[in-house]
């Protein structure tokens, strides 16, 4: 088991490789201890666990005391008891690399049945047997990537976020969604909710789709699809993004559709987007580039293009673009919001040696607020419901860090 003073050793060796960031603590010349700079700061490391195989998938119980972690090369899913900080002698025989989600009692756990079988399972915790198993989702609904699988508050429907093929009717347009209401637990379905588009688009490449609630208790959801409406000067495509918030069960529009700002000037795909409803905010990442756009624009580093940025649902309007996540040369590969906190968190991965860390932002004045080490690259970022505790893969690891 890693101690909090193994992480702080390395801190000179991760503060070469990020640069100007001063981490928590690292000041020779503070008068601050290290555990009150820690205490002090959004986030702290607590401990990690070594698991037999690649974590791949993680899901938090509800009462925040237990971790179910898939396997990357078997699909088993495994648990972490995270008061002893033990692994259970539980194992659930999955296929595939199953998402998974608990009710809100934690009496069941929802999981998918692998990607070739496009199933549902649920697993009523108390004796880990199934009771409820879906072999095929209905039609042609493929479940997406991401989080994709939801309770609704009560826990008697599951909620599926998934794909459908495009229709022989409109062949330009590409897969677009549909959320699949699931009776608990035998998961028949209950209903069957086709999403609509934001405006008329050329193609429907819709990135997201999962719900959030808020304290007044509206489940809102995104639709993040892109437009093609021409072609610039050079010849290459200009791509068009927009998002747009929507209630859950009667799919009805929240707020203003946004399209987010890429200045034309390189080709990019929406990573992952981040509700806000308590501050009418959303958090976009932008991922990869395909090619350039502009003749003039000089071609950067392929480290320094991910890339955060906050708009107003309300207005539309861009409100701040981060400071540079990867001016370090270490990419960033995950971002989750801690919502109570105001905080965004981040997974810096790089293949080099001690160099994966994990970061924090302000997401109102895209300041960057700290940066944690984590050895190797962190991959993927798990928030606990109650938002006090985050999760990250690292290599064979599940790390644990406290938001303060």
């Amino acid at each position: 088991m890693r101690t909090i003073h193994a992480v702080k050793s390395r801190t000179c060796a991760i503060a070469m490789s990020l640069g100007s960031i001063t981490l928590a603590g690292a000041g020779e010349d503070s008068n601050v201890s290290q555990a009150d700079a820690q205490r002090s700061a959004p986030l702290s490391f607590e401990f990690s666990i070594k698991l037999p195989d690649y974590p791949s998938q993680v899901a938090w119980s509800r009462d925040g005391k237990r971790l179910a972690v898939s396997q990357f090369n078997t699909g088993k899913v495994r648990f972490i008891d995270l008061e002893s900080r033990q692994i259970l002698d539980t194992v659930l025989e999955a296929s595939g690399d199953p998402k998974m989600v608990w009710s809100p009692d934690d009496k069941y756990l929802a999981l998918n049945d692998g990607d070739k079988a496009n199933g549902l399972r649920i697993v009523e915790t108390a004796t880990w047997k199934d009771v409820g198993h879906k072999p095929r989702l209905t039609g042609e609904c493929i479940l997406q990537d991401g989080p994709a699988l939801g309770f609704s508050k009560d826990g008697k429907f599951l909620w599926i976020s998934c794909y459908k093929r495009q229709s022989a009717l409109q062949p330009n347009q590409g897969p677009y969604k549909a959320l699949l209401k699931l009776n608990v637990p035998d998961l028949s379905v209950s209903a069957v909710v086709e999403r609509a588009l934001p405006m008329a688009v050329d193609f429907a490449a819709v990135a997201q789709d999962y719900a959030v609630s808020t304290p007044n208790g509206t489940s809102q959801s995104t639709i993040v699809s892109s437009r093609f409406p021409g072609r610039d000067q050079l010849g290459g495509p200009i791509l068009r993004t927009f998002a747009t918030q929507s209630e859950l069960d009667a799919d009805a529009v929240v707020g203003a559709t946004v399209e987010f700002k890429d200045d034309k000037n390189y080709q990019v795909h929406m990573n992952r987007v981040l509700q806000w409803p308590e501050r009418s905010a959303m958090i976009a990442f932008w991922s990869w580039p395909n090619w350039s756009l502009k003749k003039d624009a000089a071609v950067p580093d392929k480290y320094t293009l991910p890339r955060l940025e906050t708009y107003d649902t309300r207005t539309g309007e861009r409100l701040v673009a981060f400071a540079p996540t990867t001016e370090h040369r270490i990419p960033l590969h995950d971002v989750v919001l801690a919502r109570k906190a105001g905080l965004v968190l981040g997974a810096l991965s790089s293949m080099e040696p001690d160099a994966g860390a994990v970061a924090v932002w302000d997401p109102l004045s895209g300041k960057q607020l700290q940066v944690l080490p984590t050895n190797h690259q962190a991959a993927y970022l798990w928030l606990s419901h109650d938002e006090t505790r985050l999760a990250v893969i690292v290599l064979r690891e599940i790390q644990i860090f406290r938001v303060n």
